[in-house]
């Protein structure tokens, strides 16, 4: 059995917070913290690090609260990245961590446009790298958590992070 482990990202806390409980209302929260990633191949300059600071906005409530707020913080953030001047992307993407359903979970959020990511390009290397993300993840953390409305249905989640250490050496 688990006792412990190292989080990959921020918003996992506040759902296991909210475990077992009725949410009366939307929620908008906001959370920073150490994120933790082992991602093999790819850890070999400060674009990828093992241990890095997340900052997040968390979204849970009805699927219209979720889907609207993650449109509109994309829209802000598009705004942000224009005036800082930086050249970026925003793609469809998939998490690496689900585990044992890995294949199925990625297929599902590429074909339903779950997630996408910020690239910012770095140029003096002439590539791109993801500063940050969207993620609409539907009722998954509800299900599994028992998050519920105050009509006992399962509640909408999504988020947006930007690592800050990523976002920083973009500049």
């Amino acid at each position: 059995e688990t006792k412990a482990m190292l989080s990959p990202t921020v918003c996992h806390h506040l759902y296991f917070m909210l475990s077992n409980t009725k949410l009366n209302k939307n929620i908008i929260a906001t959370a920073q913290g150490h994120c933790f990633r082992y991602e093999s191949r790819n850890m070999n300059f400060l674009d990828r690090l093992w241990n890095f600071t997340m900052r997040e906005i968390i979204f849970l409530g009805s699927e219209r609260h979720v889907s609207k707020g993650l449109l509109k913080a994309r829209n802000l953030i598009e705004e942000i990245l224009e005036e800082f001047g930086l050249i970026y992307l925003i793609q469809s993407a998939s998490d690496p961590f689900f585990g044992e359903m890995a294949g199925e979970k990625s297929l599902f959020q590429k074909a339903f446009k779950l997630k996408y990511e910020v690239r910012s390009k770095i140029p003096f290397n002439n590539t791109t790298i993801a500063i940050g993300s969207f993620n609409n993840s539907q009722d998954f953390f509800s299900k599994k958590l028992k998050i519920t409305n105050k009509n006992g249905k399962y509640i909408h989640s999504g988020c947006l992070g930007f690592g800050n250490e990523r976002f920083a050496y973009s500049f």
